[in-house]
């Protein structure tokens, strides 16, 4: 008791200081600790190719063009409404007359989707098929041409071509030994073996 009687202001002061400095030398290691930590994540955040920065830039530019495509196209239109719409428009549009496509001619499949584990997203895909009475509908390659791009440019980019697979029809008929040289001219009917449209959504979390 007589210590603390002979303890003035200045005494106490240096007296919590010396208590006081361990505790303060682990918190400025502790501050440190968690600069480190954050300068790294940063780094991280910040690489070109895979840093999160850029992933979280790709997934606002992917809402961005599926807004509007929304917008463009109309709240609570299906895939299946919107490439009805697309392909019969187009066909509608042929100048030469020589497209007669109702929707009884192709046949568009439900949506499947995949997961892209690395781009945290996923990919719905569409396959369509053109068909005449069980058979694959000729159709002129101009025509085609066209409603492909249609389908991409009217949904806002947000569906993408990803597999065609076409062939002539009556080149086929040379396709294999012993079946001679195709003429050199060949009449421009062709038939879509695989047709699939594809667009990528961010994963929901």
């Amino acid at each position: 008791m007589g210590f603390l009687k002979n303890l003035d202001l200045y005494k106490i002061v240096i007296l919590l200081s010396i208590l006081l400095l361990p505790a303060s030398i682990g918190y400025v290691y502790w501050i440190e600790g968690q600069l480190t930590r954050a300068k790294t994540a940063m780094q991280m955040a910040e690489r070109r190719g895979n840093g999160e920065i850029e992933r979280i830039g790709r997934l606002c530019r992917q809402l961005e063009t599926i807004q509007r495509n929304a917008s463009r196209s109309g709240y609570g239109e299906t895939e299946k409404l919107y490439f009805e719409r697309i392909i019969v428009a187009t066909a509608r549009a042929d100048a030469q007359g020589r497209v007669g496509i109702t929707s009884s001619d192709f046949q568009i499949q439900n949506k499947q989707d995949t997961n892209v584990v690395r781009e945290r997203a996923i990919d719905w895909e569409v396959p369509i098929a053109f068909q005449d009475g069980g058979k694959p509908k000729p159709l002129p390659r101009e025509f085609i041409h066209a409603m492909l791009i249609n389908c991409e440019q009217e949904g806002a980019q947000v569906w993408k071509l990803r597999a065609l697979e076409m062939r002539n029809v009556q080149g086929k008929d040379f396709v294999g030994r012993g079946k001679g040289a195709p003429p050199r001219t060949i009449e421009d009917d062709w038939e879509i073996r695989r047709l699939v449209f594809a667009r990528r959504e961010p994963a929901r979390t």
